[in-house]
């Protein structure tokens, strides 16, 4: 049987159930008190990482389903929020799990508060808080291999291990964006497009000594951002 609770946060950050004189008996008490830490934590944890994103938190309704039936630990659905019910267990010889829940619902109440972005924009945003708030980056990654679980994502594991490149990435890109190779790429000759790959990597090398140097990247740091495998060309 599914256990579905509303709750919203106060204006001191404290989760309050407003449908509830008590625990579920669904739950029962430890579980109940496992979940309302960890929804606490992470108000937290999210008030330092982002006082804007903080403030979206206060007041508003959160509906939350809890299921032994899901296939995943945690996701976003309509009109709730849902986790897997052993989310809230402890797996055995581990202290982080209250910090591996206050990653999960990082990402749910985002989501929640941000359902019109692509999942790549929320992971995109996870990595950030995880990257400011390192000691619950290492307890996320042990308590997934804790776990060892068919609920686990292992290429979220596997991004969760490549933080500093996926980030460091995502800032490449964005640097990118900002010169004039944007529209050196866009006023390309069409009749080159059918060797894109060598254009592009060609001119992201021209392009890109500023901030080679300016982030003092290593040979094997500068391969991994501009070695491609592939580009896709859109056409208009």
């Amino acid at each position: 049987m599914d256990t579905v609770l509303v709750f919203h946060y106060d204006n001191n950050g404290r989760v309050q159930f407003p449908c509830l004189a008590s625990y579920p008996p669904a739950l029962g008490k430890n579980l109940f008190s496992v979940l309302e830490n960890a929804l606490n934590q992470t108000a937290g944890a999210l008030g330092k990482f982002s006082p804007e994103l903080s403030a979206l938190l206060i007041g508003k309704r959160f509906q939350l389903r809890i299921s032994d039936e899901f296939r995943e630990w945690a996701c976003l659905w309509p009109h709730e929020i849902a986790i897997h019910k052993d989310a809230l267990v402890p797996p055995a010889g581990t202290s982080d799990h209250s910090l591996w829940l206050v990653a999960l619902f990082d990402y749910l109440l985002y989501h929640s508060l941000n359902s019109h972005q692509h999942i790549s924009r929320v992971r995109l945003h996870c990595l950030g808080f995880l990257n400011e708030n390192r000691n619950i980056l290492a307890a996320t990654i042990r308590t997934f291999k804790a776990y060892a679980s068919p609920l686990s994502d292992p290429q979220w594991l596997a991004a969760l291990e490549q933080i500093d490149n996926i980030l460091l990435l995502e800032k490449f890109w964005r640097w990118i964006g900002k010169q004039q190779l944007a529209q050196t790429i866009l006023k390309t000759d069409p009749q080159q497009k059918s060797r894109y790959r060598i254009v592009f990597k060609n001119l992201i090398g021209k392009y890109a000594g500023p901030f080679i140097l300016e982030n003092a990247l290593e040979n094997d740091t500068i391969g991994f951002l501009t070695d491609l495998k592939k580009v896709f060309h859109e056409p208009d």
